[in-house]
């Protein structure tokens, strides 16, 4: 059995965006309500000059973990109409890791998601 779940939760959360190329910056305090800041690579145009490429997509990510249904993620409120109004795209994502099983699932959080909770 994992001991420190929310831990594990974070670095394979992290393994699992460099497995597939994106850059993954973890939160030196912790206090916002985002665990990561991820980019992702740009899609180079060849017909572009350099300073004319578009940039890589960004995205902010919480991670939250649990071992058993129900896969509920808690969140301060606070925390919650922060990622509603980030200008990134906002992530939740839950790792669930229990009984021999693992799986990661991913909502996009935005303000019509709050509006209806």
């Amino acid at each position: 059995m994992i001991q420190r779940l929310p831990d594990f939760a974070e670095n394979h959360s992290a393994a699992l965006c460099a497995e597939a190329g994106v850059v993954c910056n973890p939160s030196k305090q912790d206090e916002l309500g985002w665990d990561f800041f991820i980019q992702y690579p740009s899609r180079r145009d060849p017909l572009k000059p350099a300073d004319s490429q578009p940039a890589g997509d960004e995205a902010l990510v919480q991670v939250k973990s649990t071992r058993a249904e129900p896969f509920v993620a808690r969140m301060k409120l606070s925390n919650a109409l922060r990622a509603a109004q980030a200008r990134q795209p906002f992530f939740v994502v839950l790792v669930v890791a229990g009984g021999g099983t693992q799986a990661v699932y991913a909502k996009h959080f935005w303000r019509a998601k709050i509006e209806r909770t």
